[in-house]
């Protein structure tokens, strides 16, 4: 899994200008925030996130159902650019997880995706208990992290 580290400053609210940490308040100085990335660079050859927009399929994933979406895709698409929300009735909310760009033929060779047809790749997000959202074919297949949903 990456990570990426970064730091954030707070700035002085009257001003908008930097605080020195040494001289800021304790709820102003920097602070290091570690964040997990997905999809991870190790398969940037098959996912990538991306702000390329329109986008040729938006799709809504409903949590309250079953915790996960899925239909059937051109194959030829390449690339398909996908918008991902997923919607809590319970919560009360819809969170984008991400837009994202596939390379459908790599996700199918590789066990994410599935043919339906000459023509078609069926693909399945799951939200997991922990809100990490993955691309799976089934239960049992290899599990694809590419992003996070969360609603607490």
């Amino acid at each position: 899994m990456a990570t990426r580290r970064f730091s954030a400053i707070r700035l002085h609210r009257s001003d908008m200008t930097p605080y020195c940490a040494t001289h800021a308040p304790t709820q102003f100085q920097a602070t290091a925030l570690t964040e997990a990335i997905y999809p991870s660079e190790e398969h940037a050859h098959l996912v990538t996130r991306t702000t390329f927009g329109p986008v040729a399929h938006d799709w809504t994933a409903n949590d309250d159902d079953a915790g996960e979406h899925h239909g059937a895709i051109d194959v030829n698409e390449a690339p398909c650019y996908l918008a991902l929300y997923w919607q809590s009735r319970r919560a009360g909310r819809t969170v984008h997880v991400g837009t994202y760009k596939l390379n459908l033929h790599r996700l199918e060779r590789a066990g994410y995706a599935r043919a339906e047809g000459a023509r078609k790749v069926r693909l399945r997000f799951v939200r997991e208990a922990d809100g990490l959202v993955v691309i799976q074919i089934n239960g049992n297949g290899p599990r694809l992290p590419v992003g996070r949903a969360e609603f607490a």
